[in-house]
This record gives structure tokens, C-alpha cells and sequence, in this order.
């Protein structure tokens, strides 16, 4: 009988020491702006794994742990807040909106318009200033390849800063015109302008792909639009100076095979009526093949008729050094 009143002893000993280890704590998490209760917000016990989420009304209940004195209350949209828990078994928590945590603004408008990507009703992709640049291209069309998805960009002739044509949404249109619109800080640009931007003075570049664009910007971005914004001021008003230099150089791939071994026109006289009586330069005749004439022989010859003192213009009968052709085409360099 002694033992077993001991061993209740024991028992009621240790399930009083439990109760003075643990308490329950209860409240009500609100936002501080109107005042509601907020559901879903996290509470945890700081420093341990204990922890509830608020309910509908934005009620709590746990159990605190012996030596925890602390609770940390976070949620979406709202800044984390850290509460010392005192003496009462009731804490109440007020939140204050977090702009930092909330979704990504897009610029979807002209004006500056600014929309979150999940109140935009069609695929909007952003390419920074970082994926841009990357590889150091020397215009913004270079930059974009392969960074979009369906996203297409055309070169429309070999020049020196060639003019590009970029589709978003395909060939929708045989005759009609099938290219995105471009803006610039919001304001629309003509399309053959694009390369004439730096790459480096651009901040992002939004690619609205949906024909809901022209909602914002009219018929002209029914095929999608590329948004282009440029850079600004540092916020801290702090001068920053980059220097980074990239070049491009274009040279025509190829040029067709000229014959170097003949002169021009087949030998034909006055007489035949295929020379100017004049000057003695031959006449042009579609149907002889007036490329081949008399193989070069390096002989010095009279060139055109002798002048009013004279004087005669003599000039050796060989092939140019350089062809004409190629001679016109140079390398182009664009920095």
C-alpha cells in the first residue's frame, strides 16, 4: 500500500511539472490597414518546430514550449513580425503590408502604366539588361535571339546594320503585315530603327506575345510587342561609369567567278558597225558575248581617240589587279 502511494505521488509530481512547462496561447492576426483578419498567416514558435496557421477568422492556438519566448507571425504580402510573449496567454498580432514581397510589376501601357504579370491576360516574357548584353552584342535584335520563346528575328538584307524583321505570332497574314510593334518608353518606334538603340542603355526589354496588346496599343500590336525600357538615374545618386567595347565586322561571303584571261568584246572594226566612228569605243550589242575578246597579252595599246595636241592615252592591255567588284564591297565595322 506504502509503494503504491508513492508511485501516485510520482505521477501526479510529473504531470504538474508538464503543466508548468507548457501553456497554450491563443489570439488574432489582423492587417493593419483595415483592420480585417487575416487567414493563412503562419505562427511559429522562434527557435523550434511548433507552429499553427490562423484560420478563417484569423484566430491561433498552440502550445508554447518551456523556454520559448518568442513568436514570429509571417505571411504573403504581409511583413514577418517577431512578438515577445509575456505573462498573458492571449497575443494578438497586427501585420503591415510588404510591398517588396508582392508579385512582379510588368509596364504593359503606354503613359507607364504598371500591372502585376498575374492580373495580365496573355504571356508576357522580360529579358534583362544582364541577358541581354551577355555575350556583347552590338545591337538589340542580336541580344534577343534565343532568349523568347516563339520569337522570331529575320534579317531582311546582307548590308552593313542590317534591318531585321521580328514575328512573335508567325505569318499570320500573306499580304498583310506580320511584324510586332516596337515601343520605347512607350512611345511606338518604326521597326527599322531597333538597331539603332544600344544595347547597353536599355534596362529591360518586355515581350508582350498575345494579341491583347492591342488593347493597350491599338491595331498595330495585334501581332505582339516588344516594350523597351532604357535606363535611369541610380537611386542612391551615385555616379557609375562601365566601359565595355564590342565590334562586328561584315565581309561578303563569297563573289562570283570572273574570268581574268580575256578583254572585252570579240575585235569587232568600225567597219562592222560595232565601234563608234568617233571615238573608236566599242558599241554595246545584246546578242554577242562581248565578255571574251582578244586574250590579254600585256601589249601597250591606244585607248580612244588621240586628243586636240596629240597626245594619245596609252594603256597596257592586262587584267585589273583587283576586281572591280570586290573592290567596291569593303569590310564593314560596326562598334
Amino acid at each position: 500500500m506504502k509503494k503504491l502511494l508513492q508511485s501516485l505521488f510520482i505521477l501526479m509530481f510529473v504531470a504538474v511539472t508538464a503543466m508548468a512547462q507548457e501553456r497554450t496561447i491563443t489570439g488574432t492576426v489582423t492587417a493593419s490597414d483595415d483592420k480585417l483578419p487575416i487567414p493563412g498567416v503562419s505562427v511559429k514558435v522562434k527557435g523550434t518546430s511548433v507552429g499553427v496557421s490562423t484560420g478563417a477568422n484569423g484566430a491561433y492556438s498552440l502550445s508554447l514550449p518551456s523556454g520559448s519566448t518568442t513568436l514570429v507571425f509571417s505571411s504573403l504580402g504581409y511583413a514577418s513580425r517577431e512578438i515577445s510573449v509575456g505573462s498573458s496567454n492571449v497575443v494578438n498580432a497586427t501585420l503591415a503590408s510588404d510591398t517588396k514581397q508582392l508579385g512582379e510589376v510588368v509596364v504593359t501601357g503606354a503613359l507607364g502604366i504598371k500591372r502585376q504579370a498575374k492580373e495580365i491576360g496573355y504571356s508576357t516574357t522580360t529579358v534583362t539588361a544582364k541577358d541581354l548584353t551577355a555575350t556583347n552584342v552590338t545591337n538589340i535584335a542580336n541580344g534577343l535571339t534565343a532568349k523568347v520563346a516563339g520569337l522570331q528575328i529575320n534579317t531582311v538584307n546582307n548590308g552593313i546594320d542590317p534591318a531585321v524583321r521580328i514575328t512573335l505570332r508567325g505569318a499570320r497574314s500573306i499580304n498583310g503585315n506580320n511584324n510586332a510593334l516596337i515601343v520605347l518608353d512607350g512611345v511606338p518606334i518604326p521597326g527599322g530603327t531597333l538597331n539603332a538603340i544600344n544595347p547597353n542603355d536599355v534596362e529591360d526589354v518586355t515581350v508582350l506575345k498575345g494579341s491583347s496588346a492591342s488593347a493597350l496599343y491599338g491595331s498595330e500590336a495585334s501581332n505582339g510587342a516588344l516594350i523597351i525600357t532604357t535606363k535611369r538615374g541610380t537611386a542612391a545618386n551615385k555616379p557609375k561609369i562601365t566601359y565595355s567595347n564590342s565590334f562586328q565586322i561584315n565581309k561578303v561571303a563569297y563573289f562570283p567567278d570572273i574570268q581574268t584571261k580575256f578583254g572585252p568584246y570579240g575585235g569587232e572594226t568600225v567597219a562592222d558597225g560595232f565601234r563608234d566612228p568617233n571615238t573608236g569605243f566599242p558599241l554595246f550589242t545584246g546578242y554577242e558575248n562581248q565578255l571574251y575578246g582578244p586574250a590579254y597579252n600585256g601589249a601597250q595599246y591606244q585607248l580612244g581617240a588621240p586628243l586636240a595636241n596629240g597626245e594619245k592615252n596609252i594603256i597596257t592591255y592586262s587584267p585589273l589587279e583587283k576586281s572591280p567588284i570586290e573592290a567596291f564591297f569593303k569590310t564593314g565595322l560596326t562598334e
